[in-house]
């Protein structure tokens, strides 16, 4: 559909839905004038069409107000293209196969994004226009929280969010230059990463919040009502009731940093692109994935699995020791003896553990190992270094830890987007613009019965 057809199309479902809802309505305004009319109250009958006819009318509410959002981002980015036009963006219409989803900034116009420019015009003193400020405006609406600098939407692939209770990581300054003396140069397009940690959580099927506001709970269910055995014309003597508590979540803030000279910032290769968007980003992924396996919990830092002293435990030694096939079941009974099993199941552990799990058979002269090529007993196993290996425990040092359980109750919640602050005066005297990505996060778990781990894994 042509991008200009867009918002007059959904215009017309909603006037289609609002028929549809005046229909449901009359009928039920028809089963309350017949029973005024009779001076009676509501049949059976009557009283269960009248209130699936409420039901319906609620729904189609719900969708005539989804419909009204979607045909509103429709004609902002009308504006939006319009707007990049006159800023000289050469933006084509729309082909059939597009798919636009301005709601999670996944709007065909988004390959037209450039962030080395929205850092050079920050850099240079100046707002930001055209299609890049369009997105931070968008983002910023929805998020109710204004961003310092400007937000840099998720659809480009840098990973989770960030902004306040400071923690800041610094990496090594970015320079076009090799050596002392060197001709400042980009002699490849290619740029040679770190080798990072694997980050695996998302992987294991953790939950993501997005576009949070404010500080939030989620109510969870504690305990089941009870069920009683009476005699016939006995009287139930307890109430049986459910009990509610709830998960709160707050936002700290994650960041990091880092110095590009100003003439790699004046790249115009993709490949400078995709770097500059993903260098901090990943940075931030790493951080966020390592905090919900491993997070201290204490200062800003949210708790992760393994400093949460609510989950199960398997201990092997006084000293730690070898990891055994028990030592795998138990970490499985653990959680699913408290019913925490689910459907995204799965382990994590680094890559000294996973590597020995490899080499210990089930029992001896079996030529059956721990992990079997495929996983560890039908679940899958998981490799990241974000798992330490430095424990100790007694005597015990380099010892590893191994997680097992349903990660979908490991909850990240995000609030607004990646927001980019620029720096031009800190390394100005040496020509250099920092950088900075912060992003507002929280990590809890949902159920902490639904987690398990063995710190105590000797890998030697």
């Amino acid at each position: 559909m042509p991008r200009t057809a867009i918002a007059d199309a959904l215009k017309g479902d909603v006037r289609n839905l609002v028929e549809e809802r005046k229909a449901r309505l009359d009928a039920g305004l028809e089963i309350e004038t017949r029973s005024k009319s009779e001076s009676r109250s509501f049949t059976d009958e009557e009283a269960a069409e009248a209130a699936q006819l409420l039901d319906e009318i609620e729904k189609i509410d719900a969708t005539i107000e989804t419909r009204k959002r979607d045909s509103n981002f429709s004609t902002r980015f009308e504006a939006a293209k319009a707007k990049a036009v006159t800023t000289g963006f050469n933006i084509p219409e729309q082909r059939s196969d597009d798919v636009a989803n301005p709601g999670q900034m996944e709007h065909p116009e988004m390959h037209r994004y450039s962030l080395m420019r929205a850092i050079n015009l920050r850099a240079a003193g100046k707002q930001l226009d055209g299609l890049e400020a369009e997105v931070s405006q968008e983002i910023e609406t929805r998020s109710g929280k204004p961003a310092q600098g400007f937000y840099l939407p998720w659809s480009l692939g840098v990973g989770p969010n960030v902004r306040s209770n400071q923690r800041y990581e610094k990496r090594a300054d970015l320079d076009t230059t090799t050596g002392t003396g060197a001709v400042a140069t980009v002699t490849s397009p290619n740029l040679i990463d770190i080798l990072t940690n694997e980050m695996r959580v998302a992987q294991a099927g953790a939950t993501f919040l997005r576009d949070m506001r404010g500080n939030f709970n989620i109510p969870k269910k504690t305990a089941r009502g009870t069920a009683y055995w009476v005699a016939e014309s006995t009287a139930i003597t307890a109430e049986s009731s459910h009990t509610i508590g709830q998960v709160a979540f707050a936002p700290s803030t994650v960041g990091a940093y880092t110095d590009y000279s100003r003439k790699f910032l004046l790249q115009s290769s993709v490949d400078a692109e995709s770097f500059v968007r993903t260098d901090l980003a990943q940075v931030l992924a790493l951080e966020l994935d390592r905090t919900g396996l491993n997070g201290s919990g204490t200062g800003a830092e949210p708790e992760g699995i393994m400093q949460n002293g609510s989950i199960g435990s398997v201990a092997v030694g006084t000293n730690g020791g070898a990891p055994t096939w028990a030592h795998f079941v138990d970490l499985e009974t653990q959680v699913t003896q408290s019913n925490g099993h689910g459907d995204t199941m799965a382990y994590i552990t680094n890559a000294k553990v996973l590597g020995k799990t490899k080499q210990v058979e089930k029992a001896t002269n079996t030529a059956q190992f721990i992990h079997d090529g495929t996983g560890i007993n039908g679940y899958a196993a998981l490799r990241s270094n974000q798992v330490p290996s430095n424990l100790s425990k007694g005597t015990g040092t380099n010892l590893s830890a191994a997680i097992f359980g349903d990660f979908s109750d490991l909850i990240y919640a995000m609030w607004g987007g990646v927001d980019v602050l620029i720096d031009p005066y800190t390394g100005g005297t040496a020509g250099t613009v920092r950088v900075i990505f912060l992003q507002d996060a929280d990590v809890q778990l949902r159920h902490t019965e639904a987690f398990s781990a063995c710190l105590d894994i000797d890998t030697t």
